[in-house]
């Protein structure tokens, strides 16, 4: 039972703490902008996005009965093509694969979204 509660817990902790710099920062070079800094938010913090998401037609991955297909929430600050700083809002859908959805904050327009199948 001990073990039931402790290994997704820790799992959860270990994901929350990635900032996921590996996946965004190629991601935003190849759009022609330059990742500054990236901050986790608080645990229920989704910012502009619904605190409750449905996923359908999705890969997902199972072990056990437990999905490795998670989301996070990042924020984001970066230098666009003309040198302006924005900070923005970002969720990634992630998998053991990488990054299965990057999606930001409605009315992004320096960076788009990407979705891969």
């Amino acid at each position: 039972m001990f073990l039931a509660v402790v290994v997704p817990l820790s799992i959860s902790l270990a994901r929350r703490s990635n900032t996921y710099e590996q996946i965004l920062r190629p991601f935003m070079t190849q759009h022609g902008c330059e990742l500054v800094d990236i901050w986790i938010p608080k645990f229920y913090q989704t910012g502009p996005f619904p605190k409750i998401a449905f996923r359908r037609s999705r890969l997902e991955f199972h072990i056990f009965s437990c999905s490795l297909t998670h989301i996070e929430y990042r924020i984001v600050s970066f230098k666009t093509k003309t040198g302006d700083q924005c900070t923005r809002w970002v969720r990634l859908l992630i998998n053991p694969k990488g990054a299965q959805e990057i999606v930001w904050e409605p009315g992004t327009t320096e960076v788009p979204d990407e979705k891969n199948e």
